[in-house]
């Protein structure tokens, strides 16, 4: 089955991935020597991502401390419902106390992953939940640079609307999500950030 962005693939056993900018396809999802163990966590990765809250509920029943699972690049049940706009997991999972902004291996956060595929209902979910909407990964990319990269305009609505600032620049190009959306060459990102920064030099 495929999640309804086609960024997850999901096969019995597997959840193939695009990383964080880009990349390329991920191994099993849990490497780890007990195959009981691997089958639930890797059941319950893929429930969340096809906003399977049944088999959620069953799975965490008998293994609570499937919440607390790590996947390849250290990516949560979250991680994986963020890059599938699976709503009702991400709502289930917030309800469970999970770690809203919880990072995985290179600080990239759940509203990142939402942002980097539009994701908008997963991503009113984090925000209204509380999520940093300026949060950064190690190489200060944030929400909105995801959304820029990539050409999200809706989502780059969404962000602004809820206030995240987008004078902020990362690390790695040291660009605002302006600079970044034209040096990808986004055309639709430029002219909504132009606005933006426009208005607010005018504020």
């Amino acid at each position: 089955m495929v999640s309804t962005h086609g960024f997850a693939l999901v096969v019995v056993g597997w959840l193939v991935m695009l990383g964080p900018q880009g990349g390329a396809a991920m191994p099993p999802l849990v490497r780890q020597n007990d195959q009981t163990q691997k089958n639930y966590v890797t059941s319950f990765f893929r429930a969340a991502s096809l906003n399977d809250v049944a088999t959620m509920e069953k799975i965490w029943s008998a293994h609570p401390e499937v919440l607390q699972a790590t996947g390849p690049m250290m990516r949560t049940a979250l991680h994986f419902a963020a890059l599938s706009n699976a709503s009702q997991s991400t709502i289930w999972l917030l309800d469970h106390q999970v770690d809203l902004d919880v990072r995985e291996r290179y600080g990239v956060t759940a509203l990142m992953y939402a942002a980097q595929v539009s994701s908008l209902s997963v991503m009113a979910i984090l925000l209204d939940r509380g999520a940093d909407i300026d949060a950064k990964n190690h190489n200060h990319w944030r929400p909105l640079h995801y959304a820029a990269r990539y050409d999200h305009v809706l989502a780059l609505q969404l962000l602004i609307q809820r206030g995240a600032n987008p004078a902020l620049i990362n690390r790695t190009e040291k660009v605002t999500a302006l600079g970044l959306a034209q040096r990808f060459q986004k055309q639709n990102a430029v002219a909504y950030l132009e606005q933006v920064m426009s208005t607010a030099s005018r504020s």
